[in-house]
């Protein structure tokens, strides 16, 4: 088993980083101030109160044209446009999905399952249920519980369950139905925050610094950081 600090697993840690946080393939020239000879981004602001705006328009409908979108913030469509941009970039924005009602395209109620599942299987678990087309959102807590709700008829519970993982994976669950469920969709006072991809810390807005190798922009906490990623990159490139 190689340590932590390995190169494949610092590779490792890289490619999942850059899946969560790789976006479009450039920057719009109004986000970002200036460029280093080895494409290292200078401009780390965090949020202001326009993106913040833009992100509370396209949570209440995703579908919002960016043209009502710039004039109801009252800046010009190309900025908002910039900005969603900068937004995916940053993986603030993961993406624009559709918000189902489940129990209309599946016949059933809504369940709450709670999986009390052993710490080395609790990943495990949430993957097997995420398969499930009944299944809506999983969550996993800290203590290695799953936390799943299901769309099913009552009497399909146990057999859901049963038929997704085996009683090796958890000692106990319980079942109890949803009378109703409410959703916060509103964004509140919100900071930029990522993770360094050499130490894994936050990445604060004033010292952050990024840098986009072979495509992809990494986030790094600081310059040392910056010096180390980059020099553990060209190491893992040239022994590939």
């Amino acid at each position: 088993m190689e340590g932590e600090g390995s190169l494949s697993n610092f590779y490792y840690r890289s490619k999942i980083l850059s899946k969560y946080i790789n976006g479009p393939k450039y920057i719009p020239a109004d986000i970002l101030n200036t460029y280093s000879g080895s494409g290292r981004i200078l401009d780390m602001r965090g949020l202001d109160e326009v993106d913040v705006q833009i992100l509370r328009f396209l949570h209440e409908d995703a579908r919002r044209p960016y043209s009502e979108i710039a004039e109801r913030v009252d800046v010009s469509q190309p900025t908002v446009t910039n900005r969603v941009e900068r937004l995916c970039e940053l993986g603030i924005i993961r993406g624009f999905t559709l918000d189902l009602d489940r129990s209309i395209l599946h016949e059933g109620v809504s369940v709450l399952i709670d999986v009390d599942t052993f710490a080395s299987s609790v990943d495990d678990v949430a993957r097997a249920f995420e398969q499930q087309e009944s299944i809506h959102t999983v969550y996993t807590t800290a203590d290695s519980h799953a936390i799943v709700l299901a769309t099913c008829r009552p009497n399909q519970v146990h057999e859901l369950v049963a038929e997704t993982i085996s009683e090796s994976q958890y000692s106990k669950y319980e079942v109890k139905l949803l009378a109703n469920t409410s959703t916060d969709t509103s964004i509140h006072d919100v900071e930029f925050s990522v993770e360094c991809a050499m130490c894994g810390n936050q990445v604060v807005s004033e010292n952050g610094v990024a840098t986009r190798i072979d495509g992809t922009l990494y986030h790094l906490c600081c310059e040392r950081c910056e010096a180390d990623f980059e020099e553990k990159y060209e190491m893992f490139r040239e022994n590939a």
